[in-house]
């Protein structure tokens, strides 16, 4: 059981001084061990660890074993860097909130509450792999310096950091990902694959999605949807894991086929042109305006795949029928091109919504320990 306390080696020493040491001095003591008497002096009072080469000496002086000594070392100095750590958490303690406790216990990764924000805190750590809160806070504040993470802020959500870490964790622990050693990102092979993409997102049915991973998948790009906690502010990220393998993680919280079929060709798009293998976050739409270069470029082969950005036949249109009607003869999908009327104000926002369809989605496994 771990303690508030630390116990060091020079205290069993002091103790073997008084009750066996026959009246022996720390001068005596420090002269059979051939070192000096203020060495010794540091030992006792704690300020000096035990080396591999002294406790084979004290084992010849007191009889008690060399290894004996060690393990009061090695228990010392972890007691010690424990006690430092609870110091440190309890510096960190605005890291948690209701909603991370409640993220981490559906994620198996914690049984503890806000009645011990210690313990929830530590749970955080060992499932997003960060050796200490500081580690934490100095990688969440670079994270915060790029574009995407900039956007987030500027777009006035707020920004739980160790929530959004604990969720992209979470995404990591799932299987697809936990196979990602034996994936290699082939951009030809995604480009190849873009066609048949598009034709199996036609049918928005309970498959559509699983079938859509699979087949990035054979193109080395894992797409999955991890449930988000609570009160989450993000629609999903996309980046690039440490191999070089690119993950599209998305929360579900659209759950309208045609949201869904835009948010994937738009980070598609940020996968095949972007110079530099960013991350990019999706909060929601913004202005044109604030749009980066990139996110605008996302979004044109976007509307290039989808609709080859004419969508001068739905003008004046206002019929789902009609809409149905020029999509097949197009080859679009239909709920992207009502999204996007929605969008240039083409089409009011409250018509054809019969053509836009909501999906189950399918939510990512854990994968098994």
């Amino acid at each position: 059981m771990a303690t508030n306390y630390a116990v060091a080696p020079g205290e069993f020493l002091q103790e073997w001084i008084e009750e066996e040491g026959r009246g022996i001095t720390q001068s005596d003591l420090a002269e059979r061990l051939g070192v000096s008497r203020k060495h010794v002096n540091q030992i006792l009072g704690g300020k000096a660890s035990i080396s591999p080469e002294l406790a084979l000496r004290l084992e010849h002086v007191t009889g008690i074993p060399c290894r004996a000594w060690l393990a009061y070392e090695a228990l010392y100095q972890e007691d010690r860097a424990r006690i430092q750590e609870e110091n440190s958490l309890s510096n960190h303690l605005s890291c948690v909130s209701s909603e991370l406790a409640s993220f981490l216990r559906r994620q198996g990764a914690s049984k503890a509450t806000l009645r011990d924000p210690q313990r929830v805190l530590i749970d955080f750590l060992d499932f997003t792999g960060f050796g200490s809160c500081g580690a934490f806070v100095e990688y969440s504040s670079k994270a915060m310096q790029c574009p995407s993470y900039a956007a987030l802020r500027e777009s006035g959500a707020y920004v739980d950091e160790a929530l959004v870490a604990a969720w992209i964790a979470a995404g990591e622990k799932t299987e697809t990902c936990q196979k990602s050693s034996d994936l290699h990102f082939d951009r030809q092979k995604l480009l190849d694959l873009l066609p048949h993409i598009k034709r199996r997102a036609k049918t928005s049915d309970s498959t559509m999605i699983d079938d859509i991973s699979a087949m990035l998948e054979t193109a080395g790009v894992i797409y999955q949807f991890v449930e988000p906690p609570k009160k989450f502010p993000l629609h999903g990220i996309t980046r690039w894991l440490k191999n070089g393998v690119p993950i599209i993680q998305q929360t579900g919280r659209r759950k309208k086929d045609a949201y869904v079929i835009w948010t994937l060709f738009h980070e598609l798009g940020h996968l095949l042109y972007d110079e530099e293998a960013a991350t990019h976050i999706d909060c929601g739409s913004k202005p044109v305006a604030q749009q980066s270069l990139e996110e605008k470029r996302a979004n044109g082969f976007a509307r290039e795949m989808l609709f080859g950005d004419d969508l001068s036949p739905y003008r004046g249109i206002t019929r789902s029928h009609q809409i149905k009607a020029i999509a097949e003869q197009h080859g679009h999908i239909v709920s992207v091109v009502v999204l996007e009327l929605h969008r240039k104000r083409w089409l009011n926002y409250s018509w054809c919504n019969d053509l836009i369809t909501d999906l189950d989605i399918p939510f990512a496994s854990p994968a098994k320990p």
